[in-house]
């Protein structure tokens, strides 16, 4: 999971600070958390943001890597509708930027997906982090971008973890 933060502690020269949950990295303007994988982590890792770091008016983002049914490896994409492979509960974080990005639905799964539905992107916490970040700021400020790491031309069983740091770097 450093291999997906390390580009961003870089370019915003983050140090990393003592956290209970997870590592964390910050300057003044900007903090970041490391969860790990899954919904569990990153719902604990939030909750943790929320209760420590959080200001009413600070944005959030979650930013990582995801696979995808029709985007390319490398791509970036903003999710516009999340929904869990395990709850009925659908977000719609709201678009307050134009951006040339695209705009997809993302399903955060319990276990990594290895069949893709065409328009569909697939990660393991983005579901989990707003359901508990939309506690502690409004929907607004909180935005999904995920960068495609795996798609059906380039299945999950050949993506090898230290790539995610040249895709994450090449979208900064």
């Amino acid at each position: 999971f450093l291999a997906e933060a390390q580009p961003v502690i870089d370019f915003y020269r983050l140090v990393k600070t003592d956290a209970p949950s997870g590592s964390m990295f910050q300057n003044d303007q900007h903090c970041l958390l490391i969860s790990g994988l899954g919904k569990d982590r990153a719902a604990t890792a939030t909750k943790l943001l929320g209760e420590s770091k959080a200001k009413k008016n600070e944005g959030w983002l979650n930013l990582g890597i995801a696979g995808h049914g029709s985007l390319a490896k490398g791509d970036a994409f903003i999710a516009g509708k999340i929904i869990d492979d395990k709850s009925e509960e659908v977000f719609y974080p709201p678009q307050i930027s134009h951006s040339s990005l695209p705009v997809s639905s993302l399903c955060t799964s319990s276990s990594p997906v290895t069949q893709y539905e065409p328009g569909m992107g697939y990660d393991m916490e983005a579901h989990a982090i707003c359901s508990v970040a939309y506690k502690s700021v409004t929907r607004e400020l909180v935005q999904v971008i995920k960068i495609v790491s795996d798609n059906p031309s380039n299945p999950l069983e050949s993506f090898e973890p230290r790539i995610a740091t040249d895709l994450i770097s090449k979208q900064l």
